[in-house]
Order: C-alpha cells, then structure tokens, then sequence
C-alpha cells in the first residue's frame, strides 16, 4: 500500500524575532513594539527598547548613581549588622551565664527537696517503727536500729545545711551581695 500524504500542510517556517518583557507591567513585546506600548499604556516618553535595549550614555550616568548611591546604603547596613552582631552576641553569653547560674542554683534545689523528702521518710518510718513497740522494753536490735535512724538523719541534717550553704553562696554571688551570706 503506498504512503498516504498527511492531510495538513506543513507549517510555513516563521522568523521569530526576540521578545522584551516591559518592566512596567511584564507582557511580552517585540523590541520595536515596546517602545510604543510604553509611550501608549504607560505614559513613558522615552524607552531603552527603542534603542533595542542598549542604553544611552544619559541612562548610563543614571545607573552609575544609583550604584553609587546602593553601594553607600549597603555600606551603611553592613557596619549597622555588624553592631547589631555584638549586641546580640552579648545578650546571649549574658544569658547563657542566667541560665547556667540557674541551672546551678536548680540542681542544688533539687538536691534539697530530695534531702528534705528523704529526711521526711526516715522521721516517719523512725516514728511508725517506735509507735508499733510503744512503750515495751526495746531489745538490741531495736535500740541499735534507733540508733541508726538517728545516725542516718544526722548525716541528711547535714547535708542539708551544705546544700542550703551552697545555694545562698551562690544567690550571693548572682546578686553581689555578701549579706545573704
């Protein structure tokens, strides 16, 4: 069977010529085209389109001013960044400092209120324990165990007083004042 030609004739071969974007409102114009579509949509007397997009020497003057002109505000920002920079950079080691004097000041809270709930549990277990003997003869185990009771709340007393020692030095040091002490 022979070749059937295709029903449409091909496409005539079209110059396309580049398109510029106004900068106005973005359509797409042949270069010729822009410059009147400026004039007519845009109020603009004169276009660098009309030039085929080189500019003229006044344009250039214009451009090496705005540069200039950018070059002195980007200066400007650079060296306002730049103690924008060591503030903040400031703020911070004095925060980080707060929060680690907090943290200190925290983990020595801490350790007190589990002395304290330690301290709290042996009374109360010292004291369950002497209540269930009430008022009959204690042998040696118990009065050795009364005796270790004691010992034990003796070395938490202890403890405590160091930890509250050490949070007062420490609340001193945060605030400079030695009187806390």
């Amino acid at each position: 069977m022979p070749e059937q030609p295709s029903p449409q004739p091909p496409l005539p071969q079209v110059r396309t010529e580049r398109l510029a974007p106004c900068p106005e409102c973005g359509e797409s114009f042949v270069p010729r085209g822009l410059a009147a579509h400026r004039r007519m949509s845009h109020g603009v007397a004169s276009s660098r389109a009309a030039t085929n997009g080189q500019a003229n020497g006044s344009d250039m003057l214009t451009v090496i001013e705005s540069l200039a002109c950018l070059r002195r505000v980007l200066e400007s920002l650079s060296g306002v960044l730049g103690r924008m920079d060591e503030r903040l950079e400031r703020l911070e080691n004095s925060q980080a400092d707060a929060v680690r004097a907090m943290k200190g000041s925290g983990a020595l809270e801490h350790g007190l209120e589990e002395v304290l709930a330690e301290i709290a549990r042996v009374k109360q277990e010292t004291d369950r324990r002497l209540a269930e003997w009430g008022g009959t003869a204690r042998t040696a185990e118990e009065q050795a165990l009364t005796v270790t009771s004691f010992t034990k709340l003796a070395e938490l007393r202890k403890r405590q007083a160091s930890l509250v020692y050490r949070l007062r030095e420490l609340k001193a040091g945060e605030s400079g004042d030695a009187a806390c002490l």
